[in-house]
């Protein structure tokens, strides 16, 4: 039987015994020579130290060494002893060792590493104590020692040179010169005789009577002076005042109001078939625009339009453009007649505004726009359309594609055209234009003309008649204009108070996530309001004017695409929640309300720190508004605007109705994008809205 292992150490207990034996190993072995010269070295350091006087001893200067000590240790005897001697002290690593102070065994270069092998120098002297040097030879080269220098005063004079000038005599001052006499004046002067007078010089003229001496001039006619040339007319005085926020009519708005009031459409040479549809429209005199403009235009000359928003351009070109091409018939994609404006808004208000004008002499107006199907507009053009309406870039496009030809084009009309430039369609209008024979009238109406509305005129306006009605400054006397100072906490309550007012009111804010934001906020207090920005669709957009025009929200939230051209009845209020940063943008905002002689306001909201900069801004503009500082409800708030409480039941729109002719959940009946029958009412008249 084989007997049992034993137990397994751990690794700790082995690792201690291998120390333990390692320790026994290296230890000397009692009574050996390493272990006596072990002990007596452990002695040696267990000694007390040496006393002061022990050590001062040990450092003194040892005697010089016997010469012959050095030859001893060389011969093989001397060697075998210093061998002897290393053995007796314990050495592990085997080296030679020395022991106090004996001597290195070794050769001779081994021993000289050493400095007690060296001979003793003697004690090195100091310079004190050394004898003094003789002093050094000198050399015969050196140059002898000089004399001191003696300074200039001692040194003798320097013998004169021939050429040296001979000493100046001392100058003389002035005083001592003689006395010039007295210079003659002109005074004194002999008197010139009188210049002959030349045969060619102009004879005196009789002395210029004023004008208060001429002959008083007959008269001028009424009619006369609509007709008379630009030359003939007197010339008008840009005025250079600012709008008060609280102003009565002047002396100059009430003269155009007279004369407005006794002129009237058929002395402006409208056609007589659309004077009974001006009557039915209620419009029974011309504004000034148009007094101005109309002439001009229906005789075939190019017109140059600047007035403010609301003033009535779009009748002033609009009648002009159907007084001429009256009873016109046009081929297919070849229209007469084109009107560029620069959204789709003021494209379907321009039309609908021309519409009953146009059925009146049998005439034709199509819109073209974007957003809407390519079908009925191609269909349309195809059929033949004297008047078209148009967009600029949907019009390229269909130009592009061939779909329309403007070289019969008799009347061009560039509507907002400053707008269209600042929206970046400068390069459309050249084409377009270049398009239209060089010959066509051109008539162009803008609210500021400058910039590229310059080049355009400049390039293809031919001999233009200039009419103005304001000097691009805000010139409505029945606006009034406020600076809310608010505070950002307080400015959504503010805006549902003043949406809660009676009568129409326009938000105009900077971005479109803040025009939906603040509309939803808006109908959640209870107030009806529409969002209107380019971001939706046509028909959305289309959907939320007619909503405001019809009355069914009293607040439109909207960017700056409806502050320009769009005509809506009953505006009193606009309020720019977000500072415009041109001036022009604020006169096109505030055009919205204050629109064919009615009354308006215009608020902006500004915090405390934003009035310098939108002071400046309204000055350009005109306008000196005042300053008033508001709360929710307080007093100056409910004065100006008449805020109210608003209800907090949330406010949600009415559901869409379904399209007449449309099944629910179906397609249409007439199928796809193709126009609908012709029934009911003259050629393309209900199908263009």
């Amino acid at each position: 039987m084989s007997t049992p292992s034993s137990p397994k150490k751990k690794p700790r207990a082995r690792k201690l015994e291998r120390d333990r034996a390692r320790e026994t190993e290296s230890k000397p072995k009692a009574g050996s020579p390493r272990h006596a010269a072990a002990k007596e070295t452990a002695a040696k350091k267990r000694a007390k130290p040496k006393s002061k006087v022990a050590k001062a001893e040990s450092r003194a200067p040892r005697e010089p060494r016997d010469p012959d000590a050095r030859s001893k240790a060389e011969s093989p005897r001397g060697q075998a002893r210093g061998s002897k001697r290393s053995n007796d002290v314990w050495n592990p690593s085997g080296k030679p060792q020395r022991k106090g102070g004996e001597k290195p065994s070794g050769t001779r270069g081994s021993r000289d590493r050493y400095e007690e092998d060296r001979p003793t120098r003697a004690p090195r002297k100091y310079n004190d104590d050394a004898p003094a040097r003789p002093p050094r030879a000198r050399r015969d080269d050196t140059a002898p020692s000089r004399a001191p220098r003696t300074y200039k005063d001692a040194a003798p004079s320097r013998a004169r040179r021939d050429d040296v000038a001979p000493a100046r005599a001392p100058r003389k001052y002035n005083d001592d010169a003689p006395v010039r006499a007295p210079r003659k004046y002109n005074d004194d002067a002999p008197v010139r005789a009188p210049r002959a007078r030349r045969d060619d010089s102009a004879p005196t003229r009789a002395p210029r009577t004023y004008r208060d001496e001429a002959p008083a001039r007959a008269p001028r006619t009424k009619r006369e002076e609509i007709y008379a040339p630009k030359s003939r007319l007197p010339r008008e005085k840009a005025s250079t005042e600012k709008v008060s926020s609280k102003s009565a009519m002047s002396d100059d708005t009430a003269e155009v109001a007279l004369d407005t009031a006794s002129s009237s459409w058929a002395e402006l040479g409208v056609s007589t078939e659309l004077l009974s549809t001006l009557k039915r429209q209620g419009i029974e005199t011309p504004f000034p625009i148009q007094a101005k403009t109309l002439p001009d235009a229906i005789s075939g000359r190019d017109v140059l339009g600047r007035g403010q928003t609301g003033s009535g351009k779009t009748l002033a070109f609009g009648l002009a453009m159907v007084t001429r091409l009256a009873h016109r018939k046009a081929t297919a994609k070849h229209p007469l007649g084109i009107v560029l404006v620069p959204t789709r808004e003021l494209a379907m208000q321009v039309t609908d505004a021309l519409m009953p004008y146009a059925q009146a002499v049998e005439l034709d107006i199509r819109l073209i726009a974007g957003g809407m199907p390519y079908a009925k507009q191609i269909d349309a053009l195809k059929r033949g359309v004297p008047i078209v309406v148009a967009t600029p870039g949907r019009l390229n496009d269909l130009v592009e594609q061939g779909h329309i030809n403007l070289s019969k084009i008799e009347i061009t009309i560039l509507d907002e055209a400053d707008q269209m430039c600042d929206m970046g369609f400068m390069p459309q209008i050249v084409e377009v234009l270049d398009m239209t024979k060089p010959n066509s009238q051109r008539l162009l109406f803008s609210a500021t003309l400058d910039k590229d509305v310059d080049k355009i005129v400049r390039k293809y306006l031919h001999d233009p008649v200039e009419h103005a009605t304001n000097s691009g400054k805000a010139s409505v006397k029945t606006m009034t204009h406020y600076l809310f100072i608010t505070y950002s906490e307080d400015k959504p309550t503010i805006l549902a108070e003043i949406g809660s007012r009676k009568g129409k009111t326009m938000f105009f804010a900077r971005t479109q996530a803040g025009v939906d934001r603040i509309a939803k906020d808006l109908a959640n207090k209870g107030v009806p309001a529409g969002a209107l920005h380019g971001g939706k669709t046509q028909a959305v957009r289309t959907r939320t004017l007619n909503a405001f025009k019809e009355g069914l929200t009293n607040v439109l939230v909207a960017t700056d695409v409806a502050a320009r051209g769009i005509h809506v009845d009953g505006v009193s209020l606009v309020v720019h929640i977000d500072p415009p940063n041109d001036h022009k943008d604020y006169l096109h905002r505030a055009g919205r309300t204050a629109r064919a002689g009615e009354t308006g306001k215009v608020v902006t909201m500004i915090g405390p720190r934003q009035q310098k900069a939108v002071t400046a801004m309204t000055s350009r503009a005109g306008v000196d508004p005042e300053v008033v500082k508001v709360k929710p409800m307080s007093k100056e708030l409910v004065t100006i605007t008449g805020a109210k409480e608003p209800t907090g039941i949330a406010w949600k729109p009415p559901a869409e109705a379904p399209a007449r002719g449309r099944r629910p959940g179906g397609p249409s009946r007439s199928g796809g994008g193709r126009p609908q029958s012709r029934s009911g009412g003259s050629r393309g008249g209900s199908r263009s809205r």
